[in-house]
This record gives structure tokens, sequence and C-alpha cells, in this order.
């Protein structure tokens, strides 16, 4: 019998790529892995640790000025297994950067009150750039019932070592 990745099986990601707001671009693609092996009910291992995939900026916001923080959105796509892409859902890592906009816009109004001009500079502030390192961990669900080949199972889940399963 083949195997089955149930759709909604939850799996750990790690993101495999540095990624930044200041420099990605909606589309950009990146490399995930697996970082906790999925299991059948039986404990049986169907995806081990370090099986491969690929993840996608969805959103991506620069720091603005105003003192306005950076934004990333990233999904997790798929789980390369073989020949089969296992597809991934559920899974959007975001976040900003540092917005410094309230403290630069009281700034301003206090330092604007002494004196207009020096108020000037500070509105070209700008927000934090929002980063996620390589080996952030993430979660996601997989999106679609899986059925994986014999080859794809031997690729992707136990290593078989003379007839005993490691």
């Amino acid at each position: 019998m083949q195997p089955v990745l149930p759709k909604n099986t939850e799996v750990v990601l790690a993101v495999a790529d540095s990624l930044a707001s200041k420099t990605s671009k909606i589309g950009d693609r990146f490399r995930i892995s697996l970082a906790s092996p999925v299991t059948d009910a039986s404990g049986k291992i169907l995806l081990r640790v370090g099986i491969v995939g690929e993840g996608e900026v969805i959103h991506a916001a620069k720091p603005g000025f105003g003192g306005k923080g950076g934004e990333l959105i990233l999904a997790a796509r798929f789980l390369q297994c073989g020949d089969e892409r296992v597809p991934l859902g559920r899974f959007h890592l975001g976040g900003s950067g540092n917005d410094t906009s309230k403290t630069t816009i009281t700034t301003s109004a206090v330092v604007g009150a002494v004196s207009p001009i020096a108020a000037v500079p500070l509105m070209f502030v700008t927000g934090g750039d929002y980063r996620v390192p390589a080996g952030t961990l993430a979660q996601a669900r997989i999106n679609a019932d899986t059925t994986l080949t014999e080859a794809d199972a031997t690729a992707c889940g136990e290593v078989q070592i003379k007839g005993e399963s490691k």
C-alpha cells in the first residue's frame, strides 16, 4: 500500500535563506527544509528531516520615510519528495520592522515648536528593516492528500538498510 500524506498534516519547516524586507521582492522564491519528521499513525517516518522545498515572497515593503517599518510576508509552497511535490499552505511568516513613525512625528512636533527648520530632517528618518534569518522555524500544513509512489516514499521516508528501517 502506498503511503498517503493527509491534508492538514502539520509540518515544521526551516527557512534556509536569509530574507529582508529591504531586498526581497514579491514573487522571489526561497529555499525551505523540513525541520521535524512527518510520521504515520504507527510512527513510521514518511518525510525525514532535511527534505527540501520552496517558499515564495507574497508581500515585501521596504522601510519607509517617517519611520514606517519594513514588511515581509512569506508562504511555503511545497516540499520536494522524489518526483512528487507535497503542496503546503497555511504558512504565513509575516511581520514588520521597527515602526518609528510615532516617535518621528512626536519628535518633529516638539522640535518644530522650538525651530521649524530643525524638524524637517526628522521626517526623513526611516523605520527598521524586517529580517528573517536563515534557520528560522515556522509551521505549515500539507495542502492536499498526497499519495507517494514507492520510489518517492523510499527517497523521502525511513532509510532501509539490510531490510531494517532506520
